[in-house]
Order: structure tokens, then sequence, then C-alpha cells
């Protein structure tokens, strides 16, 4: 009786097309990367990119299509109902943007998961406080507790700042109130505290570095949200004042012109999703990264 037996060189391996095929894709899975590092660069170095001054107004060129070109000065993405570029003030918009996000993520993350620990950590005494605290900022309308922080306070970069980690901070005080609690209960931490270890030490050395990721996580796809946020109160006049470019500002000035200089609205809405998309796909990344068991 004849048996096939398949040596190992019989085995068929993939085509090259196949091996092009993964690798492309794989490379596909980074392209956020890609426009979150062009995104920092023109927040960190605008000037270097945006090709006039974002404040220059020229009244006689107002509303003026993209391609258009006067005095030698092209502008490339048309002019707004000011003259003023289009996308100059794009570019110069996008620091509003990271610098806003990134500002109320860390502040955010940094005073609720802070206060996620402690409660944690205390549970008999602070932990059920600080948590009702949180459940009564969560209860609150959004944009009606930034009309009283703003109306309070007056619109600026800082306030906008304060506002949206007033809001925020409660997702991550609840997760790192679970992961503390979670990690409480795992044996390496009650053979430290049998040791008599500090609770002050237990916290540095065992619960911090099981929360840290959680968080990192949650900040990465709070990003996104916040860009929404900042874009949304400069909307309707509560974020960033004028002449500072912000692109929701820029949305606000466009929606009166949408039938005749679509351009003004539609090149900063598109910059805005492609911004938040990004920044939601790369924190799925940093979630697979983090926690392959979510999946």
């Amino acid at each position: 009786m004849n048996l096939a037996i398949n040596e190992p060189w019989e085995l068929e391996l993939p085509s090259t097309r196949t091996v092009r095929f993964v690798k492309a894709r794989t490379a596909l899975r980074w392209w956020p990367v890609a426009i979150l590092l062009v995104a920092a660069f023109a927040a960190a170095f605008p000037f270097l990119l945006a090709p006039l001054n974002p404040d220059i107004t020229n009244l006689s060129a107002r509303l003026e299509g993209p391609g258009y070109s006067a005095g030698g000065v092209r502008f490339i993405l048309g002019t707004d109902n000011l003259g003023r570029d289009i996308l100059s003030r794009l570019i110069w918009g996008v620091r509003v943007s990271v610098v806003v996000a990134t500002a109320s993520v860390l502040v955010a993350g940094g005073f609720g998961g802070a206060m996620g620990i402690i409660a944690g950590a205390q549970k008999k005494i602070l932990g059920p406080v600080i948590m009702r605290v949180a459940d009564m900022v969560l209860s609150i309308p959004f944009f009606l507790l930034a009309i009283l922080v703003v109306a309070a306070l007056g619109p600026s970069v800082r306030n906008l700042v304060i506002v949206l980690a007033l809001v925020r901070w409660p997702r991550y005080a609840r997760v790192a109130y679970a992961q503390t609690i979670e990690t409480s209960k795992r044996e390496f931490v009650q053979a430290a505290i049998a040791l008599g270890a500090r609770k002050l030490r237990i916290v540095r050395r065992h619960i911090l570095p099981e929360v840290l990721p959680p968080l990192v996580v949650v900040a990465t796809l709070e990003v996104g949200l916040m860009v929404v946020y900042e874009a949304a109160l400069s909307f309707i006049g509560l974020g960033v004042q004028p002449p500072t470019p912000s692109w929701g500002a820029m949305l606000s000035t466009g929606q009166e012109f949408v039938s005749t200089a679509w351009w003004i609205s539609t090149f900063p809405g598109l910059a805005l999703f492609l911004l938040v998309v990004a920044v939601n796909r790369l924190g799925d990344l940093v979630r697979d990264r983090l926690d392959p068991r979510g999946h």
C-alpha cells in the first residue's frame, strides 16, 4: 500500500503577490500615525508651512475660490469673507486643536486617574464620596457646564482646557477605580499587605503599573473627542476667540456662505474629520497593543 507523504519541501509557500499584499495591509494600518505626525509638525511649526499670515485681511479678494491668484500670491484653498487665506488659517488652526486636546487629556487623565486610585485605595471613606461626585459631574450636560464655566471665567484657551477637563475626568476616575479594586484582590498585592508594606508603596509599586495601561488607552481615544468638543465650543463662540484661527470658528463663519463659498467650511470640516478619524484609529491600535485580550 502506497502512502502519500508530504515532505517539508513539498509544502505550498505563499506567493510573492500574497506577501506583498500582507505587507501593504500591515503598512496601511499605521496611516493614522502619518496624519498625526503631519498635524503635530504643523502645530509646532505653522510658520514654516503657512504661505501667508492667517490674520491679514484683503477685502478686495474676499470669497475667492480655490486656486485664486492676485498680486503674485496664490490662494490654494481660496479666501474667506475677509479675504484671509484659508490654507494659512487651516494650518494655524491645527495648533489650537492639538494644544487644547492634549492639555485637556493630560489634565483630565492626571486628575481623574489620581481620584480613581484614591477612591479604590480608600474604599470605606473617600471612595464613595469621590465616585458620587464623578456621577454628579457625568449627569450635567456638557454644554450647560461649558456655558457656566465660560460665563464665570471668560472665553480663552486656558478656560477651554479647564472646561474639557472638568467634563471628562470622571471617565478616567471610573477606569482607575475599577482597575485599582481588581488589582487589590490579586495575590501579589495581598502578599505585600501581609508583609507589612505601606499603602503608598503598594500603590506606587503594584497598583499604578496596572492602572496606567488602561488609562493610556482611554486617553488616546479621548483626544479625538476633545478635538470635536473644542471645535463645537469654538463654533458657538465659547472657545478660542477671533482673530485666533480655529477650525470650529472657521466652520461657524462658513455656514453663512455655504451656497456661495463652500470652501470656507468644507476644508476645515475635512481636516477635522481626518484628524479625529486618525486619532480614533490610533487609539484602536494602542488598545490592541496594550490589551490584546480585548478581542
